[in-house]
C-alpha cells in the first residue's frame, strides 16, 4: 500500500508499506499450494488500484478485496493498519520537512543510499578477483529436479552474479521472480554487515545480476511462485555461497546462512467455518554453523512457545528438542482439537536431508517431500524434524 505525500500541490515523496497477507482467493488457505502450476491458484491477482481517493474509502473496491479473502475480517483490519501507518508517516515526513525542508530531507535520504552502497563496496573488495562458479540441484518432488548455476565476476567494487544458465520454470511453484533472485543471491555478501547498514537502493547498487527469461529464477507469467522464498531461495543463497568459496578458503566475511526445513499451513475443512482460518506453522529450525539458533534465511523470527500452541492453535507440544548428537531437532505436537488439514512445504530428500514431518494415526507415515491437503485427526501425533547436512549448515 503506497500513499503520495503532497506539499503545497507538489509530490514530494511516496511513503509505502509492503506486508504479506493471510490469505488472497488461492485454491488453499494461506496461499501455499505445493501443487500449484500457475499463480491464479496461489492468490488472486490485483492491478493497482485506489483503495481511497482524497481520503475517502472506495466501499465497492474495498467489497472485491474482501470478498476474496477467507478471512475478510483479518483482511480488513490488516488494511486499516496499513493505511493508519501510512498516514502516521505522511504526518512524520510532513514534519522533518517542515523543520529542514525538502532539500535537506532529499540530501539526507541520498546521503543514505551513498553510504549504504560505499559500505557495501568496501565488503565487497574483500572477494578475490577472480571467476567463481558453482552448481547447486533441489527437487521439490520425487524426479522433479531444477538445477541453478551461478558464476560470479568481481571487478573493482562491484560484482556480478550470472544465474542465466539455471534450469527451464519449474511446473511446480519453485519459480523465483528476479527481484526475489537478486535478494537472496546477494544475501550471503551482505550477512556480515546487514546489521550495520541501512537496506536500501544504494545497498543493491554494486551487484549486477543476470537471468534469463523462462528459467526458474525468471519465469514467464504466469508461473507459480509462492514457495521461492522458503524453498528456492536456500538454494540460490546456497549456490552462491559454494561459488564464494571456490575463489578462496573459507572466509569469516561470507559465511553461510541458508537451511530451509520442513513448515506446515494448517487449515480447518473446507466450507465448515465461516471464516477458514490458516496457521502457518514452523515450530522448529535448522541449526546455524555456529553457535545456536537458526540460519540467517531463517529470518529473525521467534520459535512459538508451548503455551502459544496449545491456547489458540489445539496443538500440545509434547516434546521439543536436539538429539544426541546434536544434528537434528525434533518437534512433537498432539493434536488436541477438530480435524484439520495441512500442506506441508519442503524439498524432496530420499534421506530426509532438509528435514521430515511424520504423522502418527491410523497408520504411521512420514513426509520427505511437500504435499497437499493431508488429513490429521483429533489425537494424532506430529513430529517435525528438522536436520541439515554439515556443508549446508
Amino acid at each position: 500500500m503506497a500513499a503520495p505525500l503532497f506539499l503545497e500541490g507538489e509530490l514530494v515523496l511516496f511513503p509505502a508499506i509492503r506486508a504479506q497477507m493471510i490469505d488472497l482467493a488461492g485454491e488453499y488457505p494461506g496461499g501455499f499450494h505445493p501443487d500449484a502450476f500457475e499463480v491464479w491458484q496461489e492468490n488472486i491477482r490485483i492491478t493497482p488500484v485506489k483503495l481511497y481517493k482524497q481520503g475517502v474509502l472506495q466501499t465497492d473496491i474495498l467489497r472485491f478485496l474482501l470478498s476474496n479473502s477467507r478471512v475478510p475480517a483479518s483482511f480488513k483490519a490488516d488494511l486499516e493498519a496499513m493505511y493508519t501507518c501510512l498516514q502516521g508517516a505522511k504526518q512524520q515526513l510532513k514534519t522533518f520537512l517542515g523543520s529542514y525542508g525538502q532539500k535537506t530531507v532529499t540530501e539526507s535520504i541520498e546521503s543514505m543510499f551513498e553510504y549504504s552502497q560505499k559500505r557495501v563496496e568496501h565488503h565487497v573488495s574483500l572477494l578475490p578477483e577472480t571467476e567463481m562458479s558453482a552448481v547447486q540441484e533441489f527437487e521439490i518432488t520425487k524426479g522433479n529436479k531444477s538445477t541453478i548455476h551461478v558464476q560470479i565476476s568481481k571487478k573493482d567494487d562491484s560484482v556480478e552474479i550470472d544465474l542465466s544458465r539455471s534450469s527451464a520454470q519449474s511446473v511446480k511453484p519453485v519459480n523465483a521472480p528476479a527481484a526475489l533472485t537478486k535478494a537472496f543471491a546477494v544475501w550471503p555478501f551482505l550477512a556480515r554487515i546487514a546489521d550495520e547498514i541501512p537496506i536500501n537502493e544504494g545497498t543493491l547498487q554494486p551487484f549486477q545480476t543476470k537471468t534469463r527469461l523462462g528459467t526458474i529464477l525468471d519465469p514467464e507469467f504466469p508461473a507459480a511462485t509462492a514457495l521461492a522464498p522458503s524453498i528456492t531461495g536456500h538454494f540460490i543463497a546456497e549456490a552462491v555461497y559454494k561459488a564464494i568459496q571456490s575463489g578462496q578458503d573459507t572466509n569469516e566475511e561470507f559465511p553461510p546462512i541458508y537451511g530451509t526445513g520442513p513448515q506446515a499451513v494448517f487449515y480447518p475443512e473446507l466450507g465448515t467455518e465461516a471464516e477458514t482460518k490458516s496457521i502457518v506453522l514452523a515450530p522448529g529450525y535448522p541449526s546455524a554453523s555456529k553457535g545456536f539458533g537458526p540460519p540467517a534465511l531463517f529470518g529473525q523470527r521467534m520459535l512459538v512457545s508451548a503455551e502459544e500452541l496449545e491456547l489458540y492453535h489445539g496443538f500440545k507440544m509434547v516434546s521439543r528438542e536436539w538429539t544426541d548428537n546434536g544434528e537434528e531437532m525434533k518437534v512433537s505436537l498432539l493434536n488436541q482439537e477438530d480435524d484439520i488439514y495441512f500442506n506441508l512445504l519442503l524439498p524432496f530428500s530420499e534421506r530426509g536431508e532438509y528435514g521430515s514431518l511424520s504423522r502418527t494415526a491410523d497408520h504411521d507415515e512420514t513426509f520427505y517431500e511437500s504435499a497437499v491437503n493431508q488429513h490429521v485427526k483429533k489425537g494424532d501425533l506430529l513430529v517435525f524434524t528438522y536436520s541439515q547436512k554439515e556443508e549446508q549448515l
